[in-house]
């Protein structure tokens, strides 16, 4: 009785029902088993490198050396200065047809020009109040005598404008008379180039008595 119910356990619909579960269980049981070991493989799993590409550094442009050659140091000597040369023309080498060249005329220095002067003088219409007739009366019997010497101006027209005594006689009376010798008196003007102007110039006067 006890082997015939254990065969019937695995048999027909019980049998079907009871393979189809554990069938689930082990489907079951796999996935999560799966799912598991990925979560578990990626926890493990070293963090990817961040890995770049590497660039190879070009090649350095190769440079030549250059040699530098050194000329040996020359004396610079500056060429000779143009001759110069006389422009005048040759009289005895000029060519026919030909004409002289213009030559500029040699710069001269303009001399000062000479004026031309005449000092004042006695006009002969006009002559001085001098001589025996103007010789002062004291003068005479004093027998007082000497030179003077008066500094008159002239105008253009010949009139005493001014007359001082330069240089006296020692005597008061002669000295009056030599400067009334030429006040009022005309003379004939100073000239330069031929013009009349005004002068100023000395003038000798001497007094002396006749027989003494």
């Amino acid at each position: 009785m006890r082997e015939d119910h254990a065969v019937s356990m695995y048999s027909g619909k019980q049998g079907a029902v009871f393979g189809a579960v554990v069938l689930l269980h082990l489907l079951m049981a796999y996935v999560l088993y799966a799912g598991l070991a990925q979560k578990i493989v990626r926890a493990l799993a070293p963090a990817p490198l961040n890995v770049q590409e590497i660039v190879q550094p070009r090649e350095a442009a190769r440079i030549e050396p250059t040699v530098v050659e050194w000329n040996k140091p020359t004396l610079y000597v500056p060429p000779p200065p143009d001759p110069v040369i006389s422009r005048e023309p040759d009289p005895d080498t000029r060519l026919a047809g030909t004409t002289p060249e213009k030559i500029a005329p040699e710069w001269t220095p303009a001399q000062p020009r000479t004026k031309v002067e005449i000092g004042v003088r006695q006009d002969p219409k006009h002559p001085l109040k001098i001589g025996s007739e103007f010789y002062p009366d004291g003068s005479v019997r004093a027998g007082e005598q000497g030179r003077c010497v008066v500094q008159i101006t002239v105008d253009i027209g010949g009139q005493v404008t001014h007359a001082s005594l330069q240089s006296g006689t020692g005597f008061h009376r002669l000295d009056d008379a030599c400067l009334n010798a030429v006040r009022g008196v005309r003379m004939l003007p100073a000239t330069e180039d031929g013009k009349p102007v005004e002068k100023t110039t000395a003038l000798p006067i001497v007094w002396t008595l006749q027989g003494r």
